[in-house]
């Protein structure tokens, strides 16, 4: 006879009871959440680590909406769910009313886990008030390790996780941390904002002082790496952001708009080289890419070329860029491409999916923290709010839209927003989490 304790034990997840929903919603939910901490925690490490991630969480979205659709935040999101399925079809259309289809669905088909459903995802990691405080402490360590990151190729000459140099360019060298390209600083321009939210973690024993050091002590190296990039289009997020979240806590007053007001002056006439208004008018989006993508959305106004297809619709009218190399497709300002690739009807979409959900949210966060209840889960929110509508402003002159490390940041953090405003008006169910040795 066989000795029974001479088995081998059953591997944990092959005892899953497939017919218990519950234990079935459990892991889904776990799925999930686990994807989303690993893709925000280590998105900077690179592309590997991120679809990792989002493929992780994406598959438990799927399983949680199967079984457990009417707890839900998208369910209780309500009428507001289909503006993001309007502007998601849309989207998805435009890869096939298109001149040039294979740009189309790449552009569609690398952001469906890359970004789009980490909308979603980050909707239903929201349940608690304490999956804000994961959230914004897992989005401070990625931004630590990364200006850490930046600091070492400053000193060294090569960032400590990829070996790459800094890039170089008429202003001195920009710094490119672990991403490759100084882009990293519209990374770090929605990252900063949501770090902020350090300070309300912190022990209300703390004095104000050992809070403050404590908080510019973790945005540091971050800071060194988003000024080091020396991008334009970053630095205006976070200021926007800024000053949008200042007007959130303190309220908006003329003493906010005037500081505002004399920053950008010394912006643009006694600061930097880099955000100089003699340098920005020499820039070659003003002067190139941007007259070429209106030259295309003349050409087909109401309904553009085709997402992503700005170059094939420049080289169809016959166009050629001198400033800029053959092969760019999009003309670095999201609304602009939307226009040209999209048509007016597009840039409608877009306006409208960004103004909708911020108005909503915006109307949730500005009653919680006039309320009489506690203030420090809405003034949470208000980070990534403040961070989205940074992300905004940074689409004036920022890169392709499509680019899914950008666009799936950007729409993690919406998603976030939504989901904590459910969840702080006491509609959300929580989350039917488990850890794995609960599923035996």
């Amino acid at each position: 006879m066989n000795d029974p304790s001479s088995k081998k034990s059953t591997p944990v997840f092959l005892t899953i009871n497939f017919y218990d929903k519950e234990k079935l919603i459990s892991f889904f939910s776990f799925l999930l959440r686990f994807g989303f901490c690993f893709y925000i925690l280590f998105f900077p490490v690179g592309k590997a680590p991120a679809n990792i991630g989002s493929v992780c969480a994406m598959i438990g979205l799927l399983g949680t909406y199967a079984l457990d659709y009417q707890n839900s935040n998208l369910k209780l999101l309500g009428k507001l769910k289909w503006i993001y399925f309007i502007f998601l079809c849309f989207i998805f259309f435009k890869a096939f009313h298109n001149i040039n289809i294979s740009n189309g669905w790449y552009g569609f088909r690398t952001n469906i886990n890359g970004a789009f459903t980490l909308f979603l995802i980050g909707l239903e990691f929201i349940r608690s008030k304490q999956d804000l405080k994961i959230v914004i402490v897992l989005f401070t360590i990625a931004g630590f390790y990364e200006g850490l990151d930046g600091i070492y190729q400053y000193i060294a000459g090569v960032d400590f996780i990829r070996g790459d140099p800094p890039l170089g360019g008429p202003t001195g060298i920009r710094l490119t941390g672990s991403m490759k390209t100084y882009r990293v600083g519209n990374y770090m321009s929605l990252v900063l904002p949501v770090s902020l939210g350090v300070w309300v973690l912190l022990p209300n024993a703390w004095s104000r002082w050992k809070k403050t050091l404590f908080t510019a002590a973790v945005l540091f190296p971050g800071m060194f790496l988003f000024l080091g990039a020396q991008t334009r289009s970053g630095f205006l997020g976070f200021f926007v952001a800024a000053v949008a979240l200042y007007a959130l806590l303190h309220g908006f007053s003329w003493k906010t708009l005037t500081g505002g007001t004399a920053i950008l002056i010394w912006a643009l006439f006694f600061g930097f080289k880099r955000t100089s208004f003699e340098m920005i008018l020499q820039d070659g989006r003003i002067q190139e890419l941007w007259p070429y993508a209106l030259k295309v959305f003349q050409n087909s106004p109401l309904l553009g070329v085709g997402l992503n297809s700005y170059n094939p619709g420049v080289h169809a009218l016959g166009l050629e860029f001198q400033r800029h190399s053959q092969s760019i497709q999009h003309p670095h300002n999201i609304y602009i491409q939307f226009l040209c690739e999209m048509g007016i009807i597009g840039l409608a979409v877009l306006i409208c999916f960004f103004a909708i959900y911020l108005i909503w949210s915006l109307r949730h966060i500005i009653k919680g923290l006039t309320a009489n209840e506690e203030r420090n889960p809405w003034i949470m929110t208000s980070f990534f709010w403040a961070a989205f509508i940074g992300y905004t402003a940074t689409g004036l002159s920022g890169h392709d839209f499509f680019r899914p490390w950008w666009l799936g940041t950007a729409f993690s953090i919406l998603g976030i927003v939504l989901g904590s405003c459910i969840t702080l008006s006491g509609k959300a169910k929580s989350a039917k989490t488990c850890s794995l040795h609960v599923l035996r």
